[in-house]
């Protein structure tokens, strides 16, 4: 399933559907956010099979240009 979301002028190219939630978490943001944080803001439960799930989605839109890995294990959107 492709396509293409734009959240607030965030354009981001989804290769699955849940992608959109980690987009629109980046939007609601004002800075950087760590995968607890992404993970926190989608609602799922802080266990660390979801954290380390979300890092990984994370990890993933970073290889695909759509976010920026500014730091180790922290994450923003592209400028």
């Amino acid at each position: 399933m492709g396509g293409s979301l734009a959240f607030e002028g965030f354009q981001c190219r989804l290769m699955v559907w849940w992608w959109g939630g980690i987009c629109d978490a980046f939007n609601h943001a004002t800075g950087p956010q760590r995968a607890r944080d992404v993970c926190q803001a989608l609602g799922h439960e802080m266990v660390p099979k979801n954290v380390e799930g979300t890092r990984a989605k994370l990890k993933r839109l970073v290889k695909l240009d759509i976010l920026a890995e500014v730091g180790t294990g922290i994450f923003a959107r592209r400028p």
